[in-house]
């Protein structure tokens, strides 16, 4: 498909010029890593089509950019004296063929909403959304801004060692969406020596907002932002992310009942596990009861980590942040009256679930928990 564009031949120190005015056409280049054409000049028109000929250098990459390929050897003597000696910009038209299309055109044409490369889509399936926090970083170059996304997440990191191809897009209100695309790249992984990881990968400048490279101009390297995936797409078992090994064995037994569960969003204030149909939240503490509690018997000392956790669970219900909330603790405590008092005192709002994590209990609870939401859609 052949397509019409707007140009311009300039002599510039060092040779003769051709300007690529189109904004939409340059984006799609950059996105798609294309640097490299054969360019024709035939009858005062260019063509431009694929090949690797001629190199093509981006400016103005952060704002609207432009093109510029050097065409020297194309152009007769006489229009590049005439070039040389009037100094002045002289208007060209560009004929592209076989790279480009007019829907990407449009595509690449308005808002960060509307880049998307062919066959992907913003629009995920809600039950199988994870999400999770991002940054963005700016890296300044000479006369440039660069930029990475960086995630902090265990679930990525897998996505970076299988090398999964991906792709980057983001939504009008800012939030990035990770695709699996088989012509884009995988992430880079790197270990922090704690063994944390973060796995990052270069994003155009164009999925940047204004407001945002007006912050990086003055100053700011990082920004905070939202980033969201697929389970079903990436083939997830969510129940390997969860923090602890007694939080994976229930979420484990819970996707085997048919109820589905996700990770709690970074920095919000929820539960180690997450129903998702009904929003209920999960707390599960091994912390057990040590001799001075016994001396003491009053929820001080290590109870008051229980006691925190049952009391945030009844004041986030109270508040409506969640139907149900479920704390699973270890059973030692029910020995104390306090404990027993406070169990019954927070019903039906939360549910106290004691057990002694022992062979097959996350079996046990998985079922209570089940009953217990069954009553709630009832």
């Amino acid at each position: 498909m052949s397509l019409k564009i707007n140009g311009a031949l300039r002599f510039k120190k060092g040779g003769y010029i051709l300007i690529v005015y189109s904004a939409p056409f340059c984006r799609f280049l950059m996105f798609n890593n294309i640097n490299r054409v054969n360019v024709y000049y035939l009858n005062g028109l260019f063509q431009i089509e694929p090949g690797n000929k001629h190199k093509i250098h981006f400016e103005r990459k952060n704002t609207t950019p432009i093109g510029v390929i050097y065409v020297s050897k194309l152009l007769q003597k006489k229009l590049q004296n005439e070039l040389k000696n009037t100094r002045k910009t002289k208007p060209v038209k560009i004929i592209v063929n076989k790279i480009v299309t007019e829907r990407d055109l449009i595509k690449y044409k308005k808002s960060i909403k509307y880049i998307l490369p062919e066959g992907l889509s913003l629009t995920m399936p809600k039950s199988g959304i994870i999400k999770t926090g991002c940054s963005i970083f700016c890296i300044k170059g000479k006369s440039s801004l660069n930029f990475q996304l960086r995630i902090k997440n265990r679930i990525l990191e897998e996505i970076a060692r299988k090398k999964e191809k991906v792709c980057i897009l983001r939504k009008g209100d800012g939030t990035f969406v990770i695709r699996k695309w088989k012509n884009g790249r995988p992430f880079n992984l790197y270990k922090y020596p704690n063994g944390n990881p973060v796995v990052y990968i270069p994003i155009p400048p164009y999925l940047i907002k204004d407001n945002e490279k007006e912050l990086f101009k003055n100053g700011r390297t990082s920004l905070a932002c939202k980033v969201e995936l697929s389970e079903k797409e990436f083939q997830i078992d969510i129940s390997k992310f969860f923090q602890t090994k007694e939080e994976r064995e229930l979420a484990y037994s819970l996707l085997k009942k048919g109820i589905e569960v996700r990770l709690p969003e970074t920095h919000a204030r929820e539960g180690d596990i997450i129903i998702k149909d009904s929003g209920a939240q999960i707390e599960v503490t091994t912390v057990k009861p040590v001799e001075k509690d016994f001396v003491k018997n009053n929820p001080h000392a290590e109870g008051v980590h229980l006691n925190a956790k049952i009391c945030e669970g009844f004041l986030r219900v109270t508040k409506g942040i969640t139907p149900m909330f479920f704390v699973v603790f270890n059973a030692e405590w029910m020995k104390f009256k306090w404990v027993r008092d406070l169990v019954e005192l927070v019903k039906p709002k939360v549910i106290c679930i004691p057990t002694y994590f022992q062979q097959g209990w996350e079996e046990e609870v998985a079922n209570e928990i089940r009953l217990k939401l069954k009553g709630l859609r009832t």
